[in-house]
């Protein structure tokens, strides 16, 4: 990868907690994955939509853009 992706695993390995609590909040979220299949999403379409979501939410929480 680049040196992006080298901040980025240094800034995750040394914040291990932050992380964790993070995707422990991505877990609780039982009802995203659901509406979106009930949106007309295929099963596929749906996880990755999902992830895509949950991925901006995570660069949000850590700042990760201004890395």
């Amino acid at each position: 990868m680049g040196q992006k992706y080298k901040l980025l695993l240094e800034h995750a390995k040394s914040n291990k907690g932050h992380y964790q609590n993070v995707i422990a909040l991505i877990d609780e979220d039982r009802d995203s994955l659901d509406e979106l299949l009930e949106a007309g999403y295929t099963e596929k379409e749906a996880f990755k939509t999902f992830y895509l979501l949950n991925g901006e939410l995570l660069s949000k929480l850590t700042n990760i853009n201004n890395i």
